[in-house]
């Protein structure tokens, strides 16, 4: 339970940065202030997604650092997962 919990820890300000970000867009479409096809809620909503889309890569880089292995490895591991073909190929069978 130590390592999972040591492995996030470092994981929680960008986590918490990414929903801070979606709740401010989400006012500011709500209050009409900022239109959700203006390029800068499109950029903003792209920042804040980020962070989930490349969890596994922010996981990867996290727990090599805590396993002590080689972080390069461990990142392009996780980076397959979110490679297309790679995801098409567990689709197709």
């Amino acid at each position: 339970m130590e390592l999972i919990s040591s492995t996030l820890t470092p994981l929680i300000p960008p986590i918490m940065g990414a929903g801070f970000i979606s709740i401010v867009l989400a006012l500011l479409n709500q209050f009409g202030w900022l239109d959700s096809a203006s390029s800068t809620y499109l950029i903003l909503n792209a920042i804040a997604n980020s962070v989930y889309y490349f969890f596994p890569v922010l996981i990867a880089i996290s727990l090599s650092s805590r396993l002590k292995v080689n972080q390069m490895l461990a990142v392009v591991s996780a980076c397959l997962l979110l490679y297309p073909d790679f995801i098409n190929l567990f689709t197709t069978v």
